[in-house]
């Protein structure tokens, strides 16, 4: 019984010891990120979507918001801040130095540049194939 409750104190340290680490952890993430700011959406239909970001986050965040919120592909999204394009890698605080002011988000949906994978479909004249991966097998190390 000794033993158990000498085992049971030194998990119930370590494990304090790993909150503690978590904790400082989610601090210095958090100072990181920087300042929260408000971002309006203004959406392709018309509707109006607010959330509040950290100035320390990338676009492809809000990218990834409007996706899951406005079912919009991601890759079929150009987002606006005062006119000019937002670019993906960029933190909003690359972007907008005010974070007591709410960015004013425009959404522009445009049609994906992904290619899909499958067979060669024909638009007009432009025929566009799509290369799968190939496998190990398909490899014919015989040219090598």
């Amino acid at each position: 019984r000794d033993l158990w409750i000498q085992q049971y104190s030194m998990f119930s340290l370590d494990l304090k010891k790993a909150e503690g680490s978590k904790h400082l952890r989610s601090q210095e993430e958090a100072k990181m990120l920087g300042e929260d700011v408000t971002v309006n959406f203004s959406l392709p239909d018309g509707k109006k979507h607010t959330k509040v970001f950290r100035m320390g986050n990338l676009v492809e965040l809000l990218k990834a918001e409007i996706q899951e919120y406005a079912d919009i592909d991601y890759d079929e999204q150009k987002l606006f801040l005062e006119g000019k394009l937002m670019a993906d890698p960029l933190t909003l605080r690359d972007i907008w130095k005010d974070s007591k002011k709410p960015m004013e988000v425009k959404v522009q949906k445009v049609k994906s540049t992904r290619i899909k994978k499958g067979r060669p479909e024909q638009k007009g004249n432009v025929e566009t194939e799509v290369l799968e991966d190939l496998d190990d097998d398909d490899i014919d190390e015989s040219d090598e």
